[in-house]
């Protein structure tokens, strides 16, 4: 083999290692993100069927025929715009860390962790925003569901 060939070969070794990297890149942080949108859903329905109860007061509304509790249109929409509003800044700081695993190469959680005033960035940084996002679309959830 000679030389001319053996830069050909690296040459195409290279350009397969940047393929895989691109796939493999492609679903980096991917369980992160998982595992912010499992919290964000087990928060959010533990919390639209408090609120929901908490809205109802102690008497609980008629039963239909085959026995399911019918709920106000109103209270389903208050219960879910605030559960997932809640949902969304309460998990925030998870989505936080997802999206800046997949957007930066070489992010370490662990690094980002120890910087001062990292907890504030965390917990606030686009949560506003995200709150409302997600309380707009679990009241729209609940009440097409």
């Amino acid at each position: 083999m000679n030389e001319n060939e053996r830069r050909q070969n690296a040459a195409g070794l290279d350009k397969l290692k940047e393929r895989l990297s691109g796939i493999r890149n492609l679903y980096r942080g991917g369980l992160v993100f998982g595992l912010s949108y499992v919290a964000y859903t087990a928060v959010q329905f533990s919390l639209f069927e408090s609120i929901l109860l908490y809205l109802e007061g102690p008497t609980p509304p008629a039963s239909s025929s085959y026995g399911a509790r019918d709920h106000s249109w109103f209270h389903i929409s208050v219960a879910s715009f605030i559960a997932g509003a809640m949902g969304g800044l309460l998990t925030n700081p998870i989505e936080f860390l997802a999206v800046n695993i997949q957007t930066q190469e070489g992010f370490s959680v662990i690094k980002t962790l120890k910087q001062p005033g990292i907890l504030k960035e965390l917990m606030f940084k686009g949560s506003l925003w995200r709150s409302t996002y997600h309380g707009f679309q679990a009241a729209l959830f609940f009440l097409i569901w």
